[in-house]
């Protein structure tokens, strides 16, 4: 799959210029007796795993993705953000490609869209690696 420079530069300003794909009201996935990995890893089982995005195909949801994008920090507006990361697929754009990411034998798309969260705008932001024999997964959420 290729991306010019003039692609990107038009997903990023639908980015910055479309409505919300996604309106949350910044309680989703609050503190309880189940811990965040399991809540989000629970919320994406009941949609089937899985998302189909229309040029990638269906983009794997996993544990160890949300695993991953905690790695990167967590707040109160990221963990609801989680709930968005199906519409942030469907409806996002991508953004910026790296092939054969690091030599890893991986291709990294970042895909962005516009939500909002308590009615604050934001840039939700998820990376998808697709590896040489076409599986899909999230590995980050921003």
């Amino acid at each position: 799959m290729y991306y010019s420079e003039d692609d990107f530069q038009a997903n990023a300003e639908w980015v910055f210029n479309a409505e919300p794909v996604k309106k949350l009201d910044g309680t989703e996935f609050s503190k309880s007796n189940v811990d965040l990995i399991t809540q989000v890893t629970d919320f994406f089982k009941s949609i089937g795993s899985k998302v189909k995005h229309s040029s990638l195909g269906d983009v794997e949801l996993t544990r160890q993705g949300v695993k991953d994008s905690l790695g990167h920090g967590i707040g109160r507006e990221k963990a609801a953000a989680f709930m968005a990361v199906p519409d942030v697929i469907k409806h996002g754009k991508i953004i910026d490609h790296q092939a054969n990411w690091k030599n890893r034998g991986k291709d990294r798309y970042v895909t962005d869209a516009p939500v909002t969260i308590r009615g604050v705008e934001y840039i939700a932001e998820v990376v998808i690696e697709q590896n040489l024999s076409g599986k899909t997964d999230i590995i980050s959420t921003r």
